[in-house]
């Protein structure tokens, strides 16, 4: 079956995604102490989510090497929105695509100000309260419809995909069914139509918020770590980097913005991967053209065996 048959019968459906920065994660991790390990910090988890120093971090828009939030359009976005919290991470990565990206300075402003973009009805309201009057999240459209509508969670959900992909086969008897419980809920017509009409025009760009926090934690996570741990951070970037000139010129750039000298590869400290020496960052063999693995472990077994190279002839 496809995965849209599956869909289609009620049957789970679920996306793998392979991504290099949890990998980037599970290396910064293997070299910090093992109690300073954000998930065994967890202790709190309302202060640590509220993490001051992370969001210095992002607010100074040195977002290089962390998760979806490296781009100058991303950082634009921060920079409009600002970040005081992990909720702001999410909706600026829900709201940073095609379509609701027309909605970051309507969200920024709420956000400044704390206001909505315009009050409906109670009911409707306090659902979009958190995100300032817009409907960001798919979640959002179906706890409008159970609140307004009294519809149950699985027929919300029907609703949600109908109104999303304009499907007017189903659209109809659900726009009915909503009229009808809103109505039977105490709503006014003027109300419902507002809140349909709403559901609607955001209906299309609607995000995941579930998918949108997990992608949020990945660049919460790198930022944490990046705030407290740059050293280590800039070896584990630069170190899966070493093959791309522009990020390796990039990545060292911010590196000395913040006080971390990065060197070239150096025969006595190198190896594959960047290599921190007295608070410096040397760069790996592999950035040299021509130096590949083989030469990489002859050189790196060859100290090991004999010592530092001392001059040129001891390299034959």
């Amino acid at each position: 079956m496809t995965m849209n048959n599956l869909e289609k019968y009620g049957l789970i459906k679920i996306d793998f995604l392979g991504l290099k920065n949890l990998t980037f994660i599970n290396q910064i991790e293997s070299l910090i102490p093992q109690n300073q390990l954000f998930d065994n910090m967890i202790n709190d988890s309302v202060s640590m989510f509220n993490d001051k120093q992370t969001f210095d971090i992002l607010n100074s828009l040195n977002t290089d090497g962390i998760f979806q939030l490296e781009s100058p359009g991303m950082r634009n976005a921060i920079k409009q929105v600002g970040i005081d919290s992990f909720d702001d991470i999410y909706a600026i990565l829900s709201l940073f695509r095609p379509g609701p990206s027309v909605y970051i300075q309507e969200y920024a402003k709420g956000k400044r100000n704390n206001l909505f973009i315009e009050k409906v009805h109670p009911k409707y309201d306090k659902i979009v309260k958190s995100t300032f009057g817009i409907i960001v999240y798919q979640e959002q459209i179906m706890q409008i419809v159970q609140e307004v509508a009294n519809m149950p969670f699985s027929k919300a959900d029907l609703f949600r995909r109908a109104i999303s992909k304009k499907d007017e086969s189903k659209l109809h008897e659900y726009k009915n069914e909503f009229f009808k419980g809103g109505l039977e809920n105490g709503l006014s017509t003027n109300d419902l139509n507002k809140i349909y009409s709403n559901i609607e025009k955001f209906a299309d760009y609607g995000f995941n918020k579930s998918h949108a926090v997990a992608y949020s934690l990945v660049s919460y996570k790198l930022a944490y770590y990046k705030s407290r741990f740059p050293m280590i951070f800039y070896k584990v970037l630069l170190s899966n980097y070493s093959s791309d000139q522009q990020h390796i010129k990039t990545y060292s750039e911010e590196a000395h913005k913040i006080g971390i000298k990065v060197n070239i590869p150096n025969i006595n400290i190198s190896s594959e991967q960047a290599e921190i020496f007295f608070d410096e960052i040397y760069l790996p063999f592999n950035l040299i053209k021509g130096i590949g693995q083989s030469v990489v472990e002859k050189v790196v077994n060859e100290r090991k065996q004999n010592g530092p190279f001392l001059d040129f002839i001891s390299t034959w």
